[in-house]
């Protein structure tokens, strides 16, 4: 499928989303950069996609693929101070204190760990769909949830 003639109705299905995967890895700022980029390399790349499903996962690869180069780039590491990430939901109507406290506790986990819960349980992917995202195999996607409650699990125990 050719997504260049209706980018505006691929931005409109897919910004939300992943601009909320890019806040779960860093500042607003650089996730509103990181989603735009993200579209100029859709626009740039020959790539046929069979599906939107197909696209959705390409997608948010690219944007991890990017909040990773933003993390590793050398002025990030040069950094004293790293900017706190704002939770990824603003609007108090989407979620209570109480989740967005366990959103934050979520970061806490590795990151392979913490991606595959929050494109499980707030995007509500299945596990076919996260495969693709972070290029593993399903397994490995259940594995990465079950041990990440587990740590999260730990971690809230450690606050009571």
């Amino acid at each position: 499928m050719a997504y260049k003639e209706n980018i505006e109705d691929v931005v409109r299905q897919f910004a939300d989303g992943m601009y909320r995967l890019a806040m779960h890895h860093c500042d607003p700022v650089q996730a509103q950069d990181i989603v735009q980029e993200a579209f100029m390399r859709l626009m740039n790349t020959h790539r046929t996609f069979q599906n939107s499903e197909h696209l959705k996962a390409w997608l948010y690869r690219v944007v991890l693929n990017l909040c990773t180069d933003y993390h590793r780039h050398w002025w990030q590491k040069m950094r004293s101070e790293y900017p706190t990430v704002e939770p990824a939901f603003q609007d108090p109507s989407l979620l209570d204190s109480a989740q967005m406290d366990l959103l934050a506790k979520i970061r806490k986990l590795p990151a392979r760990e913490a991606s595959a819960i929050y494109l499980h349980y707030y995007e509500n992917l299945p596990a076919r769909e996260i495969a693709k995202i972070l290029k593993c195999r399903e397994g490995t996607v259940y594995s990465l949830l079950s041990r990440g409650r587990t740590h999260l699990k730990t971690i809230l125990e450690a606050e009571t």
